[in-house]
């Protein structure tokens, strides 16, 4: 079976230049919230919409100008200061967090921007053990949504550095993998919860894609019955039985699904879904509302 991932998941690839030195940011005292834009929310009336607030002392500055309230871009920091201030969410989140490794360079010579006085210093450093690690932190959070962050890591005298890529700034996306139902003939969107790797990148306007994706039949998804479009196939380099397992543990940890047969019975957000565990995939249903 080709492998589909959900067309519905916020996830938009947007690339900026490194440390953000030329582009204009905007200042955030205390912390940065995360949540759905204001056009997928028009499809979503009377539902709690579960959002993610970055909390931290001080103020870190992000790139102005971005139009999707899911997503940052951090620029013209300490870079020291936005470090730990990563280090302590990560520290946080230790036990719910999967870190994926995307590339791997043994070089030692690179360099910190320190803010010194009113002045932004570049300081050249070398790291501890001539690795620089270039990674993505998928973290489950308390609300059923995932926070990515990319980065690049290195030890420095001593302590782990999360710093900027040479490409793009650190990124923080809050994923929401959302569902167009047909419930009583009303359209509208809802979240489902998916675990680490169901994913799919889209990318165009926003206001454009929600409305599109509403107003077309092929995505609609009515009560208990399969659409192809939340079907996904099981990760490839797993066996089936890891696979299975992979997907069985996130549902009964993170959504207290029940396990009935070959069957996953959960609820979220005021809505009750079936996960159908196949051989080579698994499913989502909805299955109506929670205590209808």
């Amino acid at each position: 079976m080709k492998k589909i991932f959900s067309l519905i998941l916020l996830t938009f690839i947007l690339v900026f230049s490194a440390g953000c030195l030329e582009n204009k940011y905007v200042s955030n005292d205390g912390g940065i919230t995360l949540t759905l834009g204001e056009d997928f929310k028009a499809y979503m009336e009377g539902q709690n919409i579960p959002s993610f607030k970055f909390e931290y002392d001080g103020n870190l500055n992000t790139l102005a100008g971005v139009n999707y309230p899911f997503y940052t871009s951090f620029c013209q920091n300490d870079d020291l200061v936005l470090s730990r201030t990563i280090a302590n969410l990560l520290d946080y989140y230790k036990d719910d967090v999967t870190i994926v490794i995307d590339e791997r360079k043994a070089t030692s010579k690179t360099h910190l921007n320190i803010i010194q006085g009113e002045k932004r210093v570049k300081q050249k450093i070398f790291t501890d053990d001539n690795m620089r690690y270039y990674e993505t932190a998928y973290i489950y959070l308390d609300n059923g949504l995932q926070l990515v962050m990319t980065y690049c890591r290195f030890l420095y005298n001593g302590e782990t550095i999360y710093r900027w890529r040479e490409t793009k700034n650190i990124e923080a996306k809050l994923l929401y993998p959302l569902m167009v139902i047909n419930d009583n003939d009303k359209r509208q969107f809802v979240i489902t919860p998916l675990p680490y790797g169901f994913t799919m990148h889209v990318s165009g306007s926003s206001t454009i894609m929600a409305d599109k994706i509403m107003a077309d039949d092929k995505y609609a998804n009515n009560i208990d019955e399969d659409n192809i479009y939340y079907t996904y196939d099981y990760n490839s380099d797993l066996a089936e039985e890891e696979s299975v397992a992979q997907v069985t543990n996130y549902y009964v940890k993170y959504m207290n699904a029940t396990l009935v047969d070959n069957t996953l019975l959960f609820s979220y957000n005021g809505y009750n879904f079936k996960v159908m565990l196949y051989d080579k995939f698994f499913c989502i249903r909805y299955m109506g509302k929670a205590n209808a």
